[in-house]
């Protein structure tokens, strides 16, 4: 458990940045705690919250549909006004970035990206590249001042990394795909 007054590790959780928060613990602007620093109170209260989360996931085994997912799909293949155009698919978490990007790529074979902390991954073997290479190539799709501007890319899934520091205006439609818990995050 990582907590700090200091830094958000909330934030930097929900990016997969656990480097940066080492990083913030040596620094001592963030204390990390061991589950042995903790009272061992607290074992059957957590015991028993994992098992109503064991339950709910037996529930949800059946479950094979997504409709939010096939509506996305349906309206990027056939309203005109996402129809073919360069956009940027921002998510809460990693694994909803893979889920998206696992189901667009088959739709929208070699024209779908995934960013997250993990790097790159795009085309049709799902190739893991990189942060240097998935950004290098994010760029050239997507940045109106890149020298060397290519069309490969028609969507760009991603969590809040890149929120900050790429150009993406080159994507003329932004999706939230599910909101962030900070409205903050909405507006950037």
């Amino acid at each position: 458990v990582y907590i700090s007054k200091k830094v958000n590790v909330y934030d930097l959780l929900d990016n997969d940045d656990i480097d940066k928060l080492e990083k913030y613990v040596e620094e001592e602007k963030a204390q990390k705690y061991a589950a042995k620093d903790f009272k061992k109170s607290f074992l059957p209260d957590l015991e028993h919250d994992l098992a109503i989360l064991k339950e709910i996931d037996l529930l949800w085994q059946d479950i094979d549909e997504d409709p939010k997912l096939d509506q996305l799909i349906k309206e990027l293949q056939t309203n005109p006004t996402l129809k073919k155009k360069k956009l940027v698919l921002f998510t809460e978490s990693k694994e909803t970035g893979e889920h998206l990007y696992a189901n667009l790529n088959r739709t929208f074979s070699e024209q779908v990206i995934f960013y997250s902390s993990q790097g790159g991954q795009y085309g049709e073997q799902d190739k893991l590249c990189n942060h240097v290479t998935a950004r290098e190539l994010i760029t050239a799709n997507y940045d109106p001042n890149n020298k060397e501007q290519v069309d490969d890319l028609r969507i760009l899934i991603t969590t809040d990394i890149l929120s900050e520091g790429i150009n993406l205006h080159r994507a003329s439609i932004l999706i939230n795909y599910d909101l962030p818990w900070n409205p903050t995050r909405v507006l950037q």
